[in-house]
């Protein structure tokens, strides 16, 4: 009977009865346990069942007129975003929105940028 292997199979059942983030490697540790700052935010809002806690995925267009424009969300002052002018094409406008100023794109389309609150603390925040 081989100790060190036998030992290795008990830590791996402890961190595989933990939480779903061992299913897929039940050997390794626990990334909460050694996870810090933005990293830990991300896996516990994951967790919490945020699958998207810096909003990265792809949107829904709304209706995109001044009165009416297509709401984009950020923590910070500034965003870019990217406009699928016509789906048909695979070419995507780029621009930055600036929180509180309407933007519109070359193909007529109108964004705002709202503020949302982080989900993390940033210790650096109060450095810029």
């Amino acid at each position: 009977m081989n100790m060190k292997h036998d030992s290795h199979i008990q830590v791996a059942n402890k961190f595989q009865e933990g939480s779903a983030l061992q299913a897929a490697a039940p050997w390794s540790q626990n990334p909460l346990e050694h996870a810090s700052g933005i990293e830990r935010a991300q896996l516990v809002a994951e967790l919490g069942g945020d699958a998207d806690p810096f909003d990265a995925e792809p949107g829904t267009r709304g209706v995109g007129t001044r009165a009416c424009p297509t709401v984009v969300t950020s923590c910070n002052a500034f965003r870019y975003v990217g406009c699928v002018c016509h789906p048909a094409e695979p070419v995507v406008t780029w621009m930055v929105l600036w929180r509180g100023v309407p933007a519109r794109c070359r193909c007529g389309f109108w964004w705002r940028l709202d503020p949302k609150e982080p989900f993390f603390d940033d210790p650096c925040a109060s450095h810029h």
